[in-house]
Formats: C-alpha cells, sequence, structure tokens
C-alpha cells in the first residue's frame, strides 16, 4: 500500500464511524489503474464494505460549513442548505490562516448564486492549490489527504474535452477524428466548463491580488488557476456520487458528494450484480450529510485478488470516455446514433418531415446491437409509404411493422453499410497517425475503438435484418 493510501486511511480513522471490511484493500494495476480488491476471506450478500460518515465527505452542506467557520456572515444557511458547526477541526487561536481574509470575501448573495459544481471547484481549487500558496506552505487543507489520491492530469487527460480546452495541438487535432456523438459530447461539456469559469473567474483574481506579495516569485497566474480549475472540474465530474443534498431539492445536478475511498471502485457494465451504494442520512453529526456506504450485491466475491466493481449507470463507452476518460470492452449498452445520416434521406420527403414532427417522431434515432429503435421504424415506415393513415395505425399498435419491413430493411442497410464504411476509414486514417508517445497512442486507440464499437452493432443489425428480403 502506497504513502497515499496509508494517509487517507490514517485521516479517515480518525472518525470513529469509519469501517472498512478487512477483507479488502486498494491495489494498483496496469490494466485499471488504483481499484479494490479482496485480500481476504469472502464478501456475500449485503456484508458491508466501507462506510464514510458525512463528515468526511465533500458536497454543498461540508463545503459551506468549512468556509463558515471561517466568516460568520454566512453561518446559519444558505438559501435553504442549513450550515452545520465545522469548527472542531480547526485551530481556533490561528488568526494567521489566510483563508479568513480569502471567505470573507465570499457573501451569502455570492454563494447562494452558485451550483454545487461551481462551489465545490472553487473551494476545491483554494484549499487544494491556493492555501499552500498562500500560507507559503505552512497551513494545509482538512481534506489534503483526500485530494492526494485524485487522479493526476496524465490520468485525466484521456478525456477528449480536455483537448478541447487546452494548448495542446496535438490533442486538439485528435478532436477532428472523433465520432460525431463524441464531438457533441466535447462541446456540451466545454460549453458548461467555460461558463462556470466564467463565473468563478472574477473570485480568483480577487484572490491573487489580495494575496499577492512583491517578494514572492511563485505567484500563480490565471493560466495556471485555469489548469487547476480544469483538473479539479474533472475530478468532480467523474468521481462524484448521488446523494440528495438538503436544500437541493430536485436539483439533480447538485445533489452529488465526493467520498474518500469509495471512488477508488471500478465500473461495471452490470446492473444490480456487484456492489451497491447506500446512504445513511444522519440524525446527529457536525457538517456532513451521514453515512456513505458500499455493501456487496448478489455477486459473491471468492477469489484472492478478484476486483471489486460498482456500477455507474448504463453508460455506452462513448459517455465513459467523455465523462471519466476510459472505455469498456464488450460494452453492451453501446449504442450508435444515426440521427444525423437518416434525416438527410428523410428531408428528401417533406410530408414525412412534416408527420414525424407532428407524432414527435422527428430525431433521436440510434441502434444497439440488441435493438434498432421504435422511431427508426416509425420514420422509415412513413418514407416508404407516404402513407399516413398506416403509419398511424402502426404508432397506435394496431398494424404490424412487418408490413413495412422489406422496404425499411433496404433503406436501414444502406445507410449502415455507407457508415461502416466510414468507420472503417476513420480507423484507417488514424492508424496513419505517428504515435508521439504511449499516453498520445493510448488516445489513439480509445477513439479507434470507438469507431470499432460502431462496426460491431453495424455489422450485428445488417446480419439480423437480412433475411428480412
Amino acid at each position: 500500500m502506497d504513502d497515499k493510501i496509508s494517509s487517507l486511511l490514517e485521516w479517515l480513522r480518525q472518525d470513529d464511524e469509519f469501517y472498512l471490511n478487512e477483507c479488502v484493500e486498494i491495489k494498483d494495476t496496469v490494466q485499471s489503474g488504483r481499484g479494490v480488491y479482496l485480500d481476504c476471506g469472502e464478501l456475500k450478500l449485503n456484508t458491508p464494505i466501507v462506510s464514510i460518515p458525512g463528515d468526511y465527505q465533500l458536497n454543498k452542506v461540508s463545503v459551506l460549513s468549512h468556509i463558515s467557520h471561517f466568516n460568520n456572515a454566512i453561518q446559519g444557511s444558505i438559501g435553504n442548505t442549513p450550515i452545520k458547526d465545522a469548527s472542531d477541526y480547526y485551530n481556533q487561536t490561528n488568526d494567521d490562516d489566510p483563508r479568513y481574509k480569502a471567505y470573507k470575501l465570499l457573501t451569502t448573495s455570492f454563494l447562494e448564486k452558485l451550483s454545487s459544481f461551481q462551489l465545490l471547484s472553487m473551494y476545491i481549487l483554494a484549499e487544494w492549490f491556493l492555501l499552500p500558496h498562500w500560507s507559503n506552505g505552512k497551513i494545509t487543507s482538512f481534506w489534503k489527504p483526500f485530494f492526494e489520491c485524485w487522479p493526476t492530469n496524465e490520468e485525466l487527460s484521456t478525456i477528449p474535452t480536455i483537448w478541447a480546452l487546452s494548448d495542446n495541438p496535438l490533442t486538439k487535432e485528435l478532436l477532428n477524428h472523433l465520432p460525431e456523438t463524441s464531438k457533441t459530447h466535447v462541446n456540451r461539456i466545454s460549453t458548461l466548463v467555460s461558463k462556470d469559469w466564467e463565473v468563478l473567474q472574477n473570485i480568483f483574481e480577487v484572490w491573487s491580488t489580495l494575496h499577492a506579495c512583491p517578494t514572492n516569485d511563485n505567484m500563480y497566474g490565471m493560466d495556471e488557476i485555469f489548469n487547476f480549475f480544469l483538473r479539479i472540474y474533472f475530478t468532480i465530474n467523474s468521481r462524484c456520487l448521488y446523494a440528495e443534498i438538503p436544500g437541493n431539492g430536485d436539483d439533480t445536478a447538485s445533489n452529488f458528494t465526493l467520498v474518500p475511498y469509495v471512488d477508488f471502485f471500478n465500473h461495471t457494465v452490470d446492473p444490480d450484480v456487484h456492489c451497491y451504494p447506500r446512504v445513511k442520512y444522519m440524525k446527529k453529526g457536525k457538517c456532513g450529510i451521514g453515512k456513505f456506504e458500499i455493501y456487496c450485491g448478489r455477486y459473491s466475491y471468492k477469489d484472492l485478488d478478484e476486483q471489486l466493481y460498482l456500477n455507474y449507470g448504463a453508460h455506452s463507452n462513448d459517455f465513459l470516455l467523455n465523462e471519466y476518460g476510459f472505455l469498456i470492452s464488450n460494452n453492451h449498452w453501446n449504442n450508435l446514433d444515426i440521427s444525423k445520416e437518416l434525416k438527410c434521406i428523410l428531408a428528401k420527403s417533406p410530408e414525412t418531415v412534416a408527420f414525424l414532427k407532428e407524432w414527435d417522431y422527428w430525431d433521436d434515432y440510434t441502434i444497439s446491437v440488441e435493438d434498432i429503435s421504435y422511431r427508426i421504424i416509425i420514420a422509415l415506415s412513413h418514407l416508404t409509404t407516404r402513407d399516413n393513415r398506416k403509419v398511424t395505425n402502426l404508432i397506435n399498435g394496431y398494424m404490424s411493422e412487418d408490413y413495412f419491413r422489406k422496404e425499411n430493411y433496404r433503406i436501414l442497410k444502406n445507410l449502415l453499410e455507407q457508415l461502416k464504411l466510414n468507420s472503417i476509414s476513420k480507423i484507417t486514417q488514424l492508424n496513419k497517425l505517428t504515435p508521439y508517445d504511449d499516453l498520445t497512442t493510448l488516445y489513439v486507440w480509445n477513439i479507434a475503438n470507438l469507431y470499432e464499437d460502431e462496426i460491431e452493432i453495424i455489422n450485428t443489425i445488417i446480419t439480423s435484418i437480412s433475411p428480412g428480403y
């Protein structure tokens, strides 16, 4: 066990409510990086594996509690979010702590406007990167053992949106080779990152001026702070876990928490099989939301060095790469969005376009190895017949899709064969790229595998519909 993991466990064991099953440990492998493994014994259904007290989680409640220690003006609540006392974690006599000066600038009105993502990004950047700088290394954050176990810039660099927001010309060039769905994903996340940075940039600039020192040659410029922000943003994005946060209501995007140790559990494509989470919301405590616990699911772990898994959700490889930076072999959640190509074909019939829009069947056309979206069936059925009555009966379940199948499958097969040729061409282009280093080779390999996933889906669907001729 490396020193960072040892420090993390020592930190967590300060709280009597922390629990870790003696049969598991953290190991680092070339294939999957850090993960949780069976070290001895056996784990069966509903066996507790780890329990992390609320005071050791990072979320809206705990962050506001820690900030309020240095700013009495925001104690009590922010909006509907209660702020609990975090003073036990600080030396009351340390008036030289630079956070008093920095956090005093955070007004209630400013904090109320921040999303949980923005709040945590701002706070973590201050605690992780700026505080040691402000204090000349004399003061470290309560959360330091947690921070030090987070992914490096290199580990996060497989996420394509980071390529789009960085100055590396090589990775920017790789963006051009991404599948269209990934490009859309990158654009969406890039917009979110840019908007959040725009909200927070001013406070970072004010903090930099506040703690500027003419004798300090190691001042952070805004470009460096932005790079820290990116690292933190994608650490949060790839490691946050769903939990209902007091005061957030139905704001799902803000209902998350960051949980030490639990974030070492790697993803499995199988839901409801391996480990599962549970939050025990606290009846008493200092500043957290309650214990976040992991239990063994219906899969029993018996083999030494077997890895324990947690399902992150029903995610395709395209989603996993863009949100987390990794891919899964044989991912049955993969799908192929053919909306752009199919809409070009459908657009040749204005009557069909009008009908599909009227019935809300326009756009969102996907296929997977197991399924052709019913939206595709409806769209092609109207295109091949131009018969509003018959397709309406099909929508309402009064007519079988068998009536439309032959012509539908002919058009779909031709479209898929063209998409397959395009995917093969993209892989050929990627293979011609000069590998600069192992990391860049991994980037290229990941993109190529997205196209391989597309080809697998296309081949499966073409094989399944061919008997229809």
